[in-house]
């Protein structure tokens, strides 16, 4: 039985979360016995037995992989990476985005109804799902997961020039809301070092007009690994994350966390890290402060260690294909 992980066609010229949990399902199931194949190109479908979409927030795509399987008849599975953006489109006052989010609404109650099985990253992300959609659907909880690298670099001399520092991995642009943590960490008097695809150089400009910031550019796992360690936390305080990779890969590496409060982040950390506001500046300040008052949370990475590194964390995906005859039964 042959599935087709579909995706958007820049998944991994424009690299970002999503492209990093597709990649990562289909290797875990090419090891449990699936036939999977990535596909980006809705006129490969009708060769398949079930086809897998991933991303309900950038849905044209994503609808269209959807109606070549209604087309052909297709067993529907859905990853959906979601999260209902019309706060934050309200809070830019984009109207525009706003006016398509919400056309797209009756696009995505289409998906969820016509899906044999709805994977969300947390129960939070259910709960919003049929909250946008007003439906209800078939789920199975599937968590985000990590990984550590085989091996990583060490801290570079320009990194280590600025420590202490609070380090945020993460696309440059404005929903990860990197400006407002420069503008907290300036009127604090700590050093800022970003990373990440600069997706928007305007906006990255005005993050480098503060002094304490430092842009790293994007840099691959193994680099990224030792500036997590070394940083005095880490710091995603994006408009919305489901839960963030990066504060995956960051827990997992040692650093302490401090996370948006806007998504599900907390059914990943719980207690062991700190949240802020991102729609109040003031919450991330105090947050900042609050968090670097504390003691180093090693329960943090023992907790990403044990449920959620990808092996584990895509166990109940394994379930889901076999209960569809869709991978080798367990053995």
């Amino acid at each position: 039985m042959k599935t087709l992980l579909c995706i958007r066609s820049d998944y991994l010229t424009s690299f970002a979360g999503d492209s990093r949990q597709l990649l990562e399902t289909a290797a875990f199931l090419r090891r449990h016995g699936a036939d999977v194949q990535i596909c980006t190109a809705a006129d490969s479908i009708k060769k398949c037995d079930a086809v897998h979409l991933f991303n309900l927030t950038r849905i044209t795509e994503t609808y269209a992989f959807f109606q070549a399987a209604v087309q052909y008849r297709k067993r529907i599975l859905l990853t959906p990476i979601f999260w209902d953006l019309s706060r934050y489109y309200q809070f830019m006052k984009d109207e525009v985005q706003l006016a398509q989010w919400e056309y797209y609404k009756s696009f995505r109650r289409e998906i969820l109804q016509g899906c044999s099985m709805v994977c969300p990253s947390g129960r939070l992300e259910e709960t919003r799902l049929c909250m946008d959609s007003g439906t209800i659907f078939p789920s199975t909880v599937v968590p985000c997961g990590v990984f550590a690298p085989q091996r990583e670099d060490t801290l570079t001399e320009r990194i280590f020039a600025h420590k202490p520092y609070l380090f945020c991995s993460a696309r440059i642009c404005p929903r990860k809301n990197q400006l407002a943590l420069c503008k907290a960490a300036n009127q604090i008097g700590i050093n800022v070092v970003l990373a990440g695809k600069d997706e928007c150089q305007p906006y990255l400009t005005k993050c480098l007009a503060y002094p304490n910031v430092f842009y790293a550019g994007f840099l691959r796992e193994n680099q990224l690994w030792p500036i997590y360690r070394n940083a005095a936390l880490h710091v995603l305080c994006s408009f919305v994350e489901t839960p963030g990779l990066s504060s995956l890969e960051a827990g997992l590496a040692g650093a302490d966390l401090l996370s948006t409060s806007a998504g599900n982040a907390y059914e990943y950390f719980g207690e062991d890290a700190c949240y802020c506001d991102p729609y109040d500046e003031s919450s991330l300040k105090d947050a900042i402060l609050t968090a670097l008052s504390k003691s180093k949370q090693p329960a943090l990475r023992q907790r990403i260690r044990e449920q959620f590194l990808w092996e584990n964390a895509l166990q109940p995906l394994q379930q889901v294909y076999r209960n569809f005859g869709l991978c080798s039964p367990a053995v």
